[in-house]
């Protein structure tokens, strides 16, 4: 009877063992999870880096300068789609950010929900080559403290035409868990 029980101990906690071994499958070099799972529903690679600094020079409604916090991000894209391999190149893109501000607030457990503190705003990026085929922008946020997500909602070419996020397809991702100091 020790011997079952000794043996089935064994099997136990070698069957634990052998999972708590098991790894996650390797990623390959600059690819972040966020980037694959949008991949499937996105025909454009996009990430998000942090910015450094954010400082911003403001004017209130005395005329007198005010410095100010402003949220400093960067937009790297690049077209992956078979019909714009050719010439044309990405110029524009219009994204929505969503984030916080620096009013006091309680994040609930579940973060997918909106919170007192959320801020959204859309705006136009202008985008310059980054090196081929990339292209990248600057985004400079006033009144954000931290960025949670990034909407792309449509890209502008250089040869006139535009490419918008029809039906249920979703392009977005958050920006980089790396926040530089220093230049």
């Amino acid at each position: 009877m020790r011997i079952a029980a000794l043996v089935s101990f064994i099997l136990v906690c070698g069957s634990v063992w052998l999972v708590a071994q098991q790894t996650t499958p390797a990623l390959p070099p600059g690819v972040q999870l966020s980037e694959v799972a949008q991949a499937a529903m996105c025909p454009l690679q996009m990430s998000v880096r942090q910015g450094v600094g954010g400082n911003m020079m403001a004017v209130d409604q005395n005329g007198k300068q005010v410095e100010m916090f402003a949220q400093r991000l960067k937009l790297l894209l690049n077209d992956l789609r078979q019909e714009h391999q050719s010439n044309a190149h990405i110029v524009e893109a219009t994204v929505t950010v969503h984030g916080t501000t620096a009013r006091g607030q309680i994040l609930p457990a579940d973060t997918r929900q909106d919170a007192s503190g959320e801020i959204a705003k859309t705006l136009t990026v202008r985008l310059t080559a980054h090196g081929e085929p990339q292209v990248s922008g600057d985004i400079r946020l006033p009144g954000f403290t931290s960025t949670r997500m990034v909407d792309l909602e449509s890209v502008a070419y250089d040869d006139g035409s535009t490419w918008k996020l029809s039906g249920t397809g979703t392009c977005h991702v958050p920006p980089d868990m790396v926040m530089p100091v220093s230049n």
